[in-house]
């Protein structure tokens, strides 16, 4: 019995690392990608957010990548204008 929860709890250890690597795998490197300027974070297909949210596995991260980027817009005083139409 105490074999098998030891077990278990490994199992959910294991897949409890494996989804932090994933987020890991979207974003490399955060950090750079939120000090990009505007222009190469909201249109360059290979540095920007674009090249988060082109995976699926990666929609989520791409989408808080965003609000990350706009939050420190804000924060330096920027005007952010967001357009739902």
């Amino acid at each position: 019995m105490l074999r098998l929860l030891i077990l278990i709890i490994l199992s959910l250890t294991l897949l409890g690392r494996a989804g932090a690597d994933e987020v890991i795998a979207c974003i490399p490197d955060r950090e750079k990608m939120l000090s990009l300027d505007y222009s190469t974070f909201d249109h360059d297909p290979r540095l920007g957010w674009r090249s988060v949210a082109e995976r699926p596995e990666c929609r989520l991260e791409a989408a808080d990548l965003l609000r990350a980027y706009h939050e420190r817009l804000q924060a330096q005083g920027e005007p952010v204008k967001w357009d739902a139409e």
